[in-house]
């Protein structure tokens, strides 16, 4: 939640002061000003650091056996060497790459479809 709210408050900083003080010149109130005028240029700005953030915790986090990076390298290690294969070591690496693609790759999809739906135009 740290690292959220720190996305958060750059996306705010980063707001030139000249949009505070237009709303306050057409008197808005601090809650209409964040709501209607601040955070929604904010979202485009957040987006892609929150979507990072969102990718990097598939990876970090065991979600399942699967998803999870040290998890599914522990899992894949065992496999190998119970059956003392070494030829098996490519494509077991490669299913795991597969996996981790099949899980990854909307995120990126949908963080390209949200950019796109909040640009400036």
């Amino acid at each position: 939640m740290a690292n959220v709210s720190e996305l958060v408050r750059g996306a705010v900083r980063s707001i030139p002061f000249g949009q505070w003080e237009a709303s306050e010149s057409l008197a808005f109130t601090r809650l209409q000003t964040l709501r209607m005028i601040i955070l929604p240029q904010c979202v485009k700005r957040m987006l892609p650091p929150w979507m990072n953030l969102y990718a990097i915790l598939t990876v970090a986090t065991p979600l399942t056996s699967i998803v999870g990076v040290s998890e599914a390298m522990t899992l894949t290690g065992d496999i190998l060497s119970a059956e003392a294969r070494t030829e098996l070591l490519v494509p077991m690496y490669l299913y795991l790459l597969l996996w981790f693609f099949v899980y990854c790759y909307p995120i990126a999809v949908a963080t390209v479809r949200l950019e796109r739906r909040f640009a400036v135009r």
